[in-house]
């Protein structure tokens, strides 16, 4: 643990070495005879909590001691040679003997050891160690002690380190092939006499009874085996829908600009989208404030993003982007975004507190989705243009059957009208001409949506499905509609 702090290297590929002493010079003397320090530096070595880890020590107390970051020190200690050699590091985590080994090897570098002095002294040591294991075996089996499993298994460890010791130092001419061979017939001996004392120990001189294979339940090959090889159908365990996780940011910045039909209805049908969204944000947010977003994306995109038709003859010869063919589908489907926004935008509005310049605001883009719905609704596909048997709502309301006639005292062919009509019977320019309006943008669309509908060739003719409001019976207020077709609706004629 912690060795990610000291200096490492991939000369030894696929070895990777650390430098696992490091030095730490020029701390002050008050610094670190500090109490604190050794409080923190116990703590974190007796006390057994899961903070307590490799990071307060080399993010914390030591660089406390050095004054700044311990990268810093690190390197300066090595400029000045004082850091150890790189060593490979140890594989076990719960072997406590290696930093002996790391201190003895820092000593004597400090001492004036080169590297290969200290692996020919360390490797020495084995040899002694191996010394002293052969010995330990003579004696045992004179008295006749046992030898345990755990026993064999360290004498073989210690037998192959060793081998692969004397092997590196032959490479490096530490030893000749007379030395190696020295070592090897020591590690034969040493051999032998474990497999003289193991095979005595360990013969079998009682077979264990037979085992009981009778189990009470079934086999199963593996944790949950059953439920994998279980054929029953799981249909009705399924539950009903669930809706996913909604997205929490929204993007609701674009600045593109609409030139043709197609940028109409991509923007329409993607504020349709970003709409869904934010509403979908309610199930795990405040829908207040979805609702104030939705109510103002959708007032931004009908008032200052999008250009309202323009009535004839002004938006003849291409200046109304409204006025080309276009494809049914792509008809249907910017009518369909239109319903859809003008629901969202009732549904927000209806749900949060509104003041009178919020009512303005509401009144006239209501207006301007109204205008480009009309619009809309009015062009020709491309499908119908050489047919007169397509588009007929559009030709319907633009008077091209061959049944149409003519308002009286005028040529002009007698169409339909989206009715513009309040509740109160009023139009756009009587019931907002005296509403409070704090934006610019919203005077010239309540301009441009009031020139529209006044001056529509067909303004004179016949609303579709108009009514006439009936006041409520013993209360106030606004006449609300009833939707009902009248006796003498002209549209049923």
């Amino acid at each position: 643990q912690g060795c990610e702090y000291h200096p490492s290297t991939k000369k030894w590929f696929p070895k990777t070495k650390h430098k696992v002493a490091i030095a730490v010079k020029d701390i002050p003397p008050e610094r670190f005879l500090d109490p604190a320090v050794w409080l923190l530096f116990w703590k974190l070595r007796v006390t057994h909590k899961k903070e307590n880890d490799m990071e307060q020590l080399y993010e914390v107390l030591l660089p406390h001691l050095v004054g700044g970051p311990l990268a810093q020190a690190v390197d300066a200690a090595e400029a000045s040679g004082l850091n150890g050699h790189y060593e490979t590091v140890q594989r076990s985590g719960t072997c406590y003997y290696r930093c002996v080994l790391s201190t003895l090897r820092y000593l004597m570098k400090r001492d004036g050891f080169t590297q290969k002095q200290v692996k020919q002294l360390t490797f020495q040591i084995r040899c002694g160690y191996l010394d002293r294991t052969e010995s330990d075996l003579k004696a045992r089996a004179e008295s006749g002690l046992p030898l345990e499993d755990s026993d064999v298994r360290m004498i073989r460890v210690a037998c192959n380190q060793t081998a692969m010791a004397a092997l590196k130092e032959m490479k490096r001419g530490s030893i000749d092939a007379k030395g190696l061979s020295s070592v090897r017939a020591h590690i034969d001996n040493i051999q032998k006499a474990v497999a003289c004392l193991w095979e005595s120990t360990t013969a079998i001189t009682e077979y264990p009874s037979k085992l009981d294979m009778k189990h009470s339940d079934r086999y199963l090959a593996f944790s949950g085996f059953g439920l994998i090889a279980d054929k029953r159908k799981t249909d009705n365990l399924k539950g009903g829908p669930t809706e996913a996780t909604p997205e929490l940011f929204v993007d609701l910045y674009d600045e593109t600009t609409v030139k043709t039909f197609e940028d109409v209805h991509r923007v329409i049908s993607e504020t349709k989208l970003r709409c869904d969204r934010l509403r979908a944000k309610t199930s795990v947010s405040a829908g207040s404030i979805a609702c104030h977003q939705i109510s103002c994306l959708i007032q931004r995109t009908f008032t200052n993003r999008l250009p309202l038709p323009l009535p004839a003859p002004e938006g003849r010869n291409g200046a109304c982007l409204y006025r080309v063919s276009t494809t049914r589908a792509k008809r249907m489907k910017t009518l369909k975004a239109l319903r859809a926004l003008i629901l969202h935008y009732a549904a927000a509005t209806l749900s949060v507190n509104l003041d009178r310049a919020d009512e303005t605001a509401k009144t006239i883009t209501s207006q301007c989705a109204l205008a480009i719905f009309d619009a809309v609704l009015r062009m020709r596909t491309e499908e119908a243009k050489d047919s007169k048997e397509g588009d007929i709502l559009a030709r319907i309301l633009s008077g091209d059957t061959e049944d149409a006639t003519r308002i009286s005292g005028s040529t002009q062919v007698k169409g339909f009208m989206l009715s513009s009509t309040s509740f109160q019977g009023l139009q756009i320019e009587d019931f907002s001409a005296r509403k409070p309006i704090t934006d610019p943008s919203l005077l010239t669309a309540r301009h441009q949506a009031v020139r529209y509908f006044k001056h529509h060739e067909f303004a004179k003719s016949p609303s579709v499905f108009g009514w006439t409001p009936q006041p409520p019976r013993g209360m106030g207020g606004y006449p609300q509609p009833t939707y009902q077709i009248q006796e003498d609706d002209t549209t049923i004629k």
